[in-house]
């Protein structure tokens, strides 16, 4: 999750760092030196108020599997955390990843447009086509969902892996 987090800041930094250096040389060379730092803090200050906006105009989904498997079926909660907006445009991937890294994608009942609304869940249901999920035993299950904000349009990849529990017919959160 760590790593998710770096990449996803990373560009931010980048656009932070380049117009706080465009904006203190404008000011620089038109301003006075005692004035200089006057103006450094308040670009400063205006590009990190931008940078906040920018990045909180994304979804933010989380993914769970709260509930027993069911015959054939596997429930995926998907909940929309955001207290503001709605998240659009939902992409579900389920896949099963066996332990040589084959994977097998799970039919899902979305056939349609999504939208989830704020702070809402709505249950999917992921239907396996191998005779039992004791097949997961040595892989792990994958939910990715890929999400817009319906305001900016800004999206967002989020990923989840699941480990299957044979003792309690369950899935787990699997931890790499």
């Amino acid at each position: 999750m760590r790593m998710n987090r770096c990449k996803t800041l990373f560009p931010i930094l980048l656009v932070l760092l380049a117009s706080f250096l465009i904006v203190t040389c404008v000011h620089y060379c038109g301003i006075k030196s005692q004035d200089f730092l006057v103006s450094f803090i308040a670009s400063f200050i205006c590009t990190l108020f931008w940078s906040f906006i920018i990045y909180q105009l994304k979804p933010k989904l989380k993914i769970m599997i709260d509930r027993d498997i069911e015959q054939g079926t596997i429930p995926i909660k998907v909940k929309n955390e955001k207290f503001c907006s709605d998240a659009i445009n939902l992409n579900i991937e389920v896949c099963s990843v066996s332990s040589d890294d084959t994977t097998k994608h799970l039919k899902i009942d979305k056939d349609d447009f999504i939208i989830l609304a704020t702070k809402q869940c709505r249950i999917f249901k992921a239907y396996w086509t191998f005779d039992n999920p004791e097949k997961l035993e040595e892989g792990y299950l994958r939910i990715r969902v890929h999400a817009t904000h319906s305001y900016s349009g800004f999206g967002k990849a989020f990923e989840q892996k699941f480990k299957y529990d044979k003792a309690n017919n369950r899935f787990v959160l699997h931890n790499e």
